[in-house]
């Protein structure tokens, strides 16, 4: 018998494994991280004139000096941190096209790459609460309606307090440089799900693009992930991640929203609803920039005041204005897709688009939502948003209604993807054993199992309960995939079982895991003539079925005395 005391989840019906840990088991500690210190002014200023002139290379080799300083001392020892700013604009010059697949500049790239290392390094020797995260990363969030006189978008009167608060961020350790104010990422993405969501589309149509994004939202996902397991016993509130669900817009449909940007799959719908952050994020390397690096590297000579074009203006930039002045009423705007009908097609000249229009996206396995990457990413924010509404029920959505609306996202995925979500190989890196266990009950309840299956008020994982509730029951459809995925979910919940010691050989396992396999085959045997394509579909499902009931019945074989 699985037993143990009740938990923040414990109210949900039918819902959690709860398993002791190994008395070996490691205990989890907190990080231990260097206090901050704030630059003096002569240096910040120093810096701030690097990025105001666009030296990067400079700037950021300076600030990871100053930080790695202190990265083998005491950890008590005081270190330097970037500001606010600063840390604002090495994050976007992270991704942002100018400096990544956007230009042939060697050197460009290399900075994007120096800023990602510089806040890899201040995440790891300051921590996100001490080098201010909370306030570098804040998305400037003006939201802007459409009036018939005004030409454009303005500000509503009831968010003009707001602007005003964002605008004195922005004046606070202010830099003059686009990418640090109007070509910002934090004033062209709507929000951080605006961002999520444009990013895992990027993983299905726009390879190039998502090669960049990926390596800067495993960096963020690190951090939202550090930052909760710092707070959340002593200031959940304050996390970063309760932030950015506290200050998500969407209205009543916040929550949904959030769950679409992170199963974002390059559909038409989710392109229209989680556009391009940044302005011609999708165009590639004009030829004639290969040409300008090259006479870059001949044609400078300072003192002769020759500097081949490095005072040129890239016509893909802002104007001044563009970049500074007017880019509140310029900015990217994401709605919801209900409210306006846009094609998703990429132009001509997008970064290795594998997007057509009226495709179809069927495939299956991982790459339906982006490749293996794209998925740990997905369900690692899954895991965070689990976490929060165990801390934060009240504030946020309780467990019970937040695992309903991931079984509304993940019960449609083909079976492949279907398999990768729930297989116990995605704990713990991903998820948890308690949050999967829970995702596999609240599948087979809410979702999967016909109506026969019994109801259960227990809410822990025992063999008594997969026997009487779970393991003998088919889908409640004829359909061959949704049995399999029936199949799929016992298979995970006897596993961990087993896996922590909680199972044990007896007539009544035996008997519901071969019943239960019989009669998933024998519903999915419907007998309906069916296409030619619809048949191979089935085929592909027939594979998983069979084969997921012979695991089960390899697991009764480990039992065995």
């Amino acid at each position: 018998m699985c037993e143990r005391t009740s938990s923040p989840l414990s109210s949900l019906p039918n819902s959690q494994l709860q398993l002791p840990p190994p008395s070996d088991a490691p205990t989890p500690t907190r990080k231990a991280y260097h206090p901050a210190r704030a630059l003096p002014f002569e240096l910040n200023s120093h810096i701030t004139i690097y990025f105001e002139e666009s030296l990067y290379t400079q700037a950021f080799a300076l600030l990871q000096s100053l930080v790695s300083c202190a990265a083998h001392a005491n950890v008590n020892e005081p270190t330097f941190v970037p500001s606010a700013a600063q840390l604002a604009l090495a994050s976007t010059l992270t991704v942002h096209p100018a400096s990544t697949t956007r230009t042939s500049s060697k050197e460009r790239w290399s900075q994007a790459d120096s800023a990602l290392r510089l806040l890899r390094l201040v995440s790891r020797v300051v921590g996100p609460a001490n080098a201010g995260f909370g306030h570098a990363f804040k998305f400037l969030r003006f939201k802007f309606g459409s009036t018939r006189n005004s030409g454009g978008q303005v500000l509503r009167n009831s968010e003009r307090g707001e602007a005003v608060e964002n605008r004195s961020r922005l004046e606070d350790g202010k830099i003059e440089n686009q990418y640090a104010q109007g070509e910002s990422l934090y004033s062209r993405a709507e929000d951080f799900w605006h961002v999520v969501g444009w990013a895992f589309n990027c993983s299905k149509l726009h390879p190039k693009r998502w090669e960049r994004w990926v390596l800067w939202l495993d960096w963020m996902i690190t951090v939202l992930e550090d930052d909760w397991r710092d707070r959340e016993e002593v200031d959940s509130k304050g996390s970063l991640i309760w932030s950015y669900i506290n200050q998500a817009s969407g209205g009543s449909g916040r929550n949904r929203r959030m769950l679409r940007s992170i199963f974002a799959n390059g559909t038409t719908k989710a392109v229209n609803e989680f556009r391009e952050v940044f302005r011609n994020e999708l165009k590639e390397p004009r030829k004639e920039d290969a040409e300008r690096v090259k006479k870059r590297e001949v044609d400078v000579d300072v003192e002769a005041e020759v500097y081949g074009d490095y005072l040129a203006k890239d016509e893909d930039e802002p104007s001044e204005d563009e970049a500074n002045g007017t880019f509140f009423a310029k900015r990217t705007r994401t709605r919801d897709p209900s409210l306006r009908r846009v094609t998703s097609k990429a132009s001509a000249s997008s970064l290795n688009s594998a997007y057509d229009e009226g495709e179809q996206l069927s495939e299956d396995g991982p790459a339906v939502l982006g490749g293996s990457d794209s998925l740990r990413l997905r369900m690692r924010l899954l895991q965070l948003l689990s976490d929060v509404s165990i801390k934060l029920p009240d504030d946020f959505e309780t467990g019970n209604e937040l695992y309903t609306m991931f079984v509304e996202f993940i019960r449609p995925l083909p079976l492949a993807t279907f398999q990768r979500v729930i297989s116990p190989a995605a704990v713990p890196e991903t998820f948890s054993i308690d949050a999967q266990t829970t995702l596999c009950e609240f599948l087979l309840t809410r979702s999967l199992l016909e109506a026969a299956a019994p109801a259960t008020p227990e809410p822990y994982l025992r063999q008594s309960k997969m026997e009487e509730c779970y393991l003998p029951f088919a889908a409640t459809s004829h359909s061959v995939a949704d049995n399999a995925k029936v199949s799929l979910c016992l298979e995970t919940l006897l596993r961990h079982l087993f896996m922590a010691g909680k199972l044990t050989m007896r007539p009544a396992l035996e008997f519901t895991i071969q019943e239960g396999i019989q009669n998933r085959c024998e519903k999915a045997s419907d007998g309906v003539k069916k296409s030619a394509s619809a048949r191979r579909r089935d085929e592909i499902a027939w594979a998983w079925l069979l084969e997921s009931g012979e695991r089960l019945t390899d697991i009764l074989g480990r039992l065995q005395p």
